[in-house]
């Protein structure tokens, strides 16, 4: 099922696989590839509710001119570690 945020759009399997990565606290580094303000605006409202704001795993965001799934406009890349 997607969600949709104005332009942004999620999968709640995302969502569901984002929020156990953050009740684990395995996930070390973060980037976010947006090509809209948008959604780094949205990624920017609902990162705290995915990773602890106490100890969030260091990010970056970068602006970019598109990713690489049509009609997307944030691409996420992690970085875990196993404890």
């Amino acid at each position: 099922m997607m969600e949709k945020w104005g332009s942004v759009r999620y999968s709640n399997r995302w969502a569901k696989s984002c929020t156990a990565l953050a009740a684990i606290s395995n996930t070390s580094k973060a980037t976010y590839y947006v090509s809209e303000d948008l959604a780094g605006n949205k990624l920017n409202d609902i990162r705290a509710e995915f990773f602890n704001p106490l100890c969030p795993p260091a990010a970056s965001k970068a602006k970019v001119r598109g990713v690489a799934v049509p009609d997307k406009t944030i691409t996420v890349d992690t970085i875990a570690v196993t404890k």
